[in-house]
């Protein structure tokens, strides 16, 4: 997003995405790599930079709630929804180590 550090950003798509507000992580816990699909129908590869998040708020409402769906599930069960692989890789080699060495104290693993 032009104008946000990396950070900030990520926290506003949270907000965005999942009408979800909190602390975000002074550095990302990792990245992986996806294809972003274009409005023209081609790809284009992408680098995910991910941040932890802690003191979570659940907002009412956000900008994108009707094209999403809020649901908080353990590891395991993301692991078995998630359809990128990417994300579904990098989100099987997480633990709590990383989350804390993050640079905020991150409270739990199993929650997303």
């Amino acid at each position: 997003m032009f104008g946000k550090s990396n950070r900030d950003a990520a926290l506003q798509e949270a907000f965005e995405e999942a009408g979800i507000r909190g602390v975000g992580s002074v550095n990302p816990i990792g990245s992986y790599h996806f294809l972003k699909a274009m409005h023209d129908g081609s790809e284009l590869p992408c680098v995910m930079s991910v941040y932890g998040m802690a003191e979570v708020i659940e907002l009412e409402a956000w900008p994108e709630m009707d094209q999403r769906e809020r649901r908080w599930v353990g590891q395991a069960e993301a692991l078995d929804i998630i359809f990128d692989w990417g994300l579904a890789r990098f989100l099987a080699e997480v633990t709590i180590e990383r989350l804390s060495s993050a640079g905020n104290s991150v409270r739990s693993q199993g929650t997303m």
